[in-house]
């Protein structure tokens, strides 16, 4: 099997460790503002259960045609949607940014750094047959309240809280 990784140059890959389902992304959030998303994933997060969750397919943002975003989607994920949105929504009632576009459950793999031909990519991709890891199950069991500090060397993620999924 060919590593897509070698293919895509001009692709910076995401570091296996650093792999997590986004649910919000608020961006630059002031301290005194920490606490109101504290108490809104607090009581939004108890209620939703654990996730089982496998790998579904390849896709790209906006499409892998011509990819800014390569990423994996899951199966399984249905709750992380309903989540999401419960999320959002009370989040903008107190005044936070919400999302018009649709809550998509994915993993982000790369982000393309360059412009270039990705149909070599793209074609490997698209052939790549997921069966023998959609067989492989992970539990999703907890959300973060994550800051997330951008370096040259990549994000630099810290857990400010965590909320325990029943």
């Amino acid at each position: 099997m060919v590593d897509a990784r070698r293919i895509g140059s001009g692709i910076k890959w995401v570091d296996p460790a650093n792999l997590h389902l986004t649910l919000k992304f608020l961006g630059e959030t002031q301290n005194e503002r920490v606490s109101l998303i504290d108490d809104v994933l607090y009581s939004t997060v108890g209620h939703i259960e654990r996730l089982e969750v496998s790998l579904a397919k390849w896709g790209g943002f906006p499409n892998l045609a011509n990819p800014r975003v390569i990423w994996a989607g899951l199966n399984g994920a249905e709750n992380a949607v309903s989540l999401a949105g419960s999320i959002d929504d009370k989040l903008g009632r107190l005044g936070f940014e919400t999302d018009h576009r649709p809550f998509r459950t994915h993993l982000t793999l790369g982000r393309v750094k360059s412009p270039g031909d990705y149909s070599r990519l793209t074609a490997h991709l698209e052939n790549f047959d997921f069966l023998d890891y959609a067989k492989n199950k992970y539990i999703l069991d907890q959300v973060g309240l994550v800051r997330s500090t951008l370096t040259p060397k990549g994000p630099i993620y810290e857990n400010l809280k965590l909320y325990d999924l029943k």
